[in-house]
């Protein structure tokens, strides 16, 4: 498994192994080159504006060094498991964590709508420099972390299952991952889309006065039925493994009964973070129909396993009754 010790090969290990962080690390790497490079409209055109006088807003700024952050950590934090050296830890952490980033600011120079910068290598590096140091003073720390997740995900493999859902499922809300925290898309999201769809439906009922055959009227009713046909088709099971895996925790703790209203409100809270989280995805729009999707999925998920282990207990107590 992922989780197993380098040297002990048991679950709840003192540490993960190196190349477990470092698949981490690259996972993490691929996501920031996806965000360099997205929507990959490479043109050769662009070349000829790389040094043209821009101003590199300063929110951009601090988004880059946090962009980066998480990739030093996990390179450092990588490179301490099999080195013990912190100085050989700074500089590999920093060496790779800048080398993406100066790839990642040449590509961009092909890039119509990115502005490739110095300031933005800075500012990775320093993000990646960052992380490396928070890895090398938090190094106990994680390994303690990582230690008492695996303890208590040992014996819940429904539980780890569930996670794994929901890491899906928060992919899939996040795509095309354009995440941008700038303010004019955020002002866009919350003033210009929020207030005009806060009604469920909106983007279809803005077109019933221009008619069945309208292009634009069918485009609409087309997308706001894909985002309901999907947001419950993702949340249906999430409602059914999250009450499995409630359940499961419940049972090894000693209780008897899942609480079915806690349950609920993990659903409700997921299905509505899910949606605030696209406030920071510029292609993504907000609205209320999709929510209700997804909070009625999880209400028949949570409802369809609960009648799953009265079933599965039944026909227990009825091979246990056979038999005797």
């Amino acid at each position: 498994p992922v989780w197993a010790a380098a040297s002990g090969g048991t679950r709840s290990a003192a540490r993960p192994s190196p190349r477990t962080v470092l698949i981490a690390a690259a996972l993490y790497g691929c996501f920031i080159l996806w965000q360099l490079f997205y929507p990959f409209d490479f043109q050769a055109g662009s070349l000829s504006h790389w040094l043209a006088d821009r101003e590199v807003p300063k929110l951009s700024t601090v988004a880059n060094v946090a962009l980066f952050v998480p990739l030093g950590l996990l390179l450092g934090w990588s490179v301490r498991l099999r080195v013990g050296s912190w100085f050989a830890v700074m500089v590999i952490a920093i060496l790779l964590g800048a080398g993406l980033s100066a790839a990642g600011e040449a590509v961009q120079v092909f890039l119509p709508d990115r502005h490739s910068s110095i300031m933005d290598l800075g500012a990775n590096s320093l993000g990646a420099f960052l992380g490396a140091v928070a890895g090398l003073a938090g190094y106990s720390r994680l390994n303690g972390l990582w230690r008492r997740t695996c303890g208590k995900l040992d014996p819940l493999p429904r539980m780890r299952r569930t996670m794994w859902w929901v890491g899906a499922l928060l992919l899939v809300r996040l795509y095309p991952m354009d995440l941008s925290p700038e303010t004019f898309y955020l002002k866009r999201q919350t003033y210009f889309e929020s207030r005009e769809l806060i009604r469920p439906f909106a983007r279809s009922l803005h077109y019933t006065g221009r008619g069945a055959d309208d292009p634009a009227a069918r485009l609409a009713a087309m997308q706001e039925l894909a985002g309901v046909a999907t947001t419950f088709v993702m949340f249906l099971p999430a409602g059914f493994l999250l009450a499995a895996g409630v359940r499961e925790a419940r049972q090894r703790r000693g209780g008897r009964r899942s609480p079915m209203g806690l349950t609920l409100a993990v659903g409700a809270g997921l299905v509505i973070g899910t949606e605030a989280a696209q406030w920071l995805v510029k292609s993504r729009v907000l609205d209320t129909t999709e929510p209700l999707a997804g909070l009625v999925a999880v209400v028949l998920g949570v409802l369809g396993e609960s009648l799953w282990e009265q079933v599965r207990r039944l026909d227990t107590t009825q091979g246990i009754g056979r038999r005797r």
